[in-house]
């Protein structure tokens, strides 16, 4: 809508998310020897006021000057100009906030696995859409509970808060629990669960093959045909922007972000107070189909991840050589987007990548050897191999973080 105005944070958290004051911090640390960074270099010093497009038309069109090129065009109905205002016309900007500490609640729910030595499995959701679809997968959850069942890894089950603050509630949590999470398996992610009726699916590459299968049992609400037909198999690489955040990029677990979303740009009243349950109802998902199919889907994953308690032993779903080749197409992209500005040498990152494939190759071999054998399969030797593969995502931390960041 015209007077739509888009609101959210703009605190670095590329940089490093989170409270930027650190005040949670174990051990009387600071910001800086959390993040690297200080308070003032998380929060943006020039001031930002979020405006509709309809109050920026009013700007917009007083601009004279030339033309802008082509790409710097938007889509409203008007010549855009690079400027100086045709009038002199200035604009005046007050802007006032106010800092103060509040407290922040997350709601944790724990399913105890049976394991001794427990790897974790854990998810989150952030707003209404992926909430609903949590509860809804705690309720299933509940019901097998009732019937007997009992995964044999734990289950945690978080709603984050003070996401749009900074990703406080993920990543304070996160923090202070890294003792507990070093043996966590996998964390998905699902912030806006349905926008749109895309497939879309960004993690990491080891839980492809997992995901492919899932997909493979849950319909498309309209097509009627397994959603594994409606996606591509490309899974987006994960940055930051989503109480994933803390998961991937500090604590090196694997993790998946899932949604359903428009096929080509943001829905129209994202982070707007039009982003309400009258808009779901009506616009987004009129008979919350999409929403059962979301939930459908996290569940599924996450019961295959938990395993069951009455199969044992159990190999963990991870896959490392389409890691392998997820890496090999990271490197290859590289190549296409940084040799138009310089030639760099990638001999060493090559002959890594193809070091890398073969041990992922290596390992795959000898799971699938395990897994034909069986329940008659070493113990030993299926907990040896879990353990390779359950913390190869730790292996690409880097305990100072990306140089410059």
């Amino acid at each position: 809508p015209k007077s739509s105005v888009q609101r959210g944070s703009i605190q670095f958290i590329s940089l490093c998310a989170g409270d930027p004051t650190r005040a949670y911090a174990r051990h009387g640390q600071g910001v800086e020897e959390v993040c690297g960074f200080s308070k003032d270099e998380l929060i943006p010093q020039i001031p930002v006021m979020p405006i509709s497009y309809g109050d920026a038309l009013v700007f917009l069109e007083s601009l004279g000057g030339p033309e802008v090129p082509h790409n710097f065009r938007g889509a409203l109905n008007i010549t855009y100009r690079t400027g100086p205002t045709r009038n002199q016309l200035k604009v005046s900007l007050q802007v006032e906030n106010h800092f103060q500490t509040s407290p922040v609640w997350n709601v944790i729910g724990k399913i105890p696995g049976t394991l001794p030595a427990d790897r974790e499995g854990l998810w989150a959701a952030d707003p209404n859409s992926g909430t609903a679809q949590m509860l809804e997968v705690a309720r299933g959850f509940g019901e097998l509970l009732q019937k007997g069942w009992k995964p044999l890894r734990t289950i945690y089950l978080c709603s984050w808060s003070g996401e749009e603050y900074g990703l406080l509630g993920s990543t304070a949590w996160g923090e202070v629990q890294e003792d507990l999470l070093r043996q966590a398996l996998a964390y998905i992610n699902v912030d806006t669960g349905v926008s749109g009726k895309h497939f879309h699916a960004a993690g990491t590459a080891s839980l492809v093959p997992l995901l492919s299968s899932v997909l493979g049992h849950v319909m498309h609400p309209e097509s009627k045909k397994p959603l594994s037909e409606h996606w591509s198999g490309y899974l987006f690489s994960l940055g930051s922007g989503s109480d994933y955040t803390v998961f991937i990029d500090h604590l090196g677990i694997p993790s998946l972000d899932l949604a359903f979303t428009p096929k080509a740009a943001q829905y129209g009243v994202y982070h707007s107070v039009y982003d309400s349950f009258s808009w779901m109802a009506t616009e987004g998902d009129p008979d919350f189909t999409f929403h059962v199919a979301m939930a459908q889907v996290w569940g599924l994953v996450a019961l295959r991840l938990a395993g069951s308690s009455s199969a044992t032993p159990q190999l963990l779903l991870l896959n490392a050589s389409t890691q392998g080749e997820a890496i090999d197409s990271y490197i290859e992209e590289a190549k296409k987007v940084l040799n138009h500005t310089a030639p760099l040498d990638f001999s060493s990152l090559d002959a890594a990548s193809l070091l890398f494939r073969k041990a992922a190759g290596h390992i795959m071999s000898q799971v699938a050897h395990l897994r034909d054998m069986g329940a008659s399969a070493p113990p030993s030797k299926v907990a040896e191999v879990n353990r390779r593969l359950g913390f190869l995502e730790r292996h690409f931390l880097l305990a100072k973080g990306l140089p410059g960041r």
